[in-house]
């Protein structure tokens, strides 16, 4: 069985060795690489051996339209049995073992992705630590189950943030779990979202609606969101996760 992860990113640094490190098990890690990045996500990514890079450009800033169809043309030409789309900040608890199980009918597999936040009692991040080890604390978004998850070589195109799918799809009625480390830490989730996400939104997600979530945030509003967290509650289908060690 041949799987591959599909992912874009931008000035990724921080997490692509956490990124790396969870998804190691897979035969290939493809990444569309905006040109534009200026940190060393480039050099660290190259220093992977699994690590497939593809440079692409956003003609008039981040547009989540254009992402979307780039990842769908990735996916359509990946010779895989499985394919994963994530982004940076997105790890599935999964591996081949678990993908083995899934019965031949179904085609796609939605993930249930946990939005994760430091606790009080959490350490600082260690990228050497598994992901599902360090931040177990956190809260489910009902709208944040998404079709990550698909069998390759078939007709399916990912719309804006890959929150659904179209063509024929089956989907297994058992949603695997993942983390959502969009606001897993202070110490990188600031920067990120107001340099790389707010000031980077182009005209096309202004009109379509895409991303509204980065749209008018500011420093102080996601410090502020990370402090209003740090006393939820631990997430059971992750501790679960914990002790069968996926």
């Amino acid at each position: 069985m041949k799987v591959e992860v599909i992912s874009c990113m931008y000035n990724e640094e921080f997490l692509i060795p956490f990124f790396l490190n969870h998804y190691s098990w897979v035969d290939t890690i493809t990444v569309l690489l905006d040109i534009d990045t200026d940190d060393n996500s480039t050099e660290i990514l190259e220093q992977n051996s699994i690590v497939n890079i593809i440079p692409f450009v956003f003609p008039n800033g981040m547009d989540d339209g254009l992402k979307s169809k780039l990842i769908s043309d990735l996916y359509v030409k990946s010779d895989a049995n499985w394919v994963i789309i994530a982004d940076a900040d997105e790890f599935i608890f999964i591996n081949k073992q678990l993908l083995s199980c899934i019965p031949d009918e179904f085609t796609v597999v939605d993930v249930k992705l946990y939005d994760i936040y430091r606790h009080v009692t959490d350490s600082d991040l260690n990228q050497f630590i598994p992901i599902s080890k360090q931040r177990q604390h956190g809260q489910l978004d009902p709208n944040y189950i998404k079709p990550s998850i698909a069998r390759g070589k078939l007709n399916f195109v990912w719309g804006p943030g890959h929150h659904n799918i179209a063509g024929a799809v089956n989907r297994h009625q058992s949603p695997f779990i993942g983390s959502h480390w969009a606001m897993a830490d202070p110490c990188f989730c600031i920067s990120r979202r107001v340099n790389n996400r707010r000031d980077r939104q182009s005209k096309a997600n202004k009109i379509c609606g895409w991303s509204t979530q980065n749209w008018n945030i500011t420093e102080s509003s996601v410090l502020e969101e990370c402090k209003s967290h740090m006393n939820d509650p631990l997430i059971n289908d992750i501790e679960r996760i914990v002790n069968h060690e996926v």
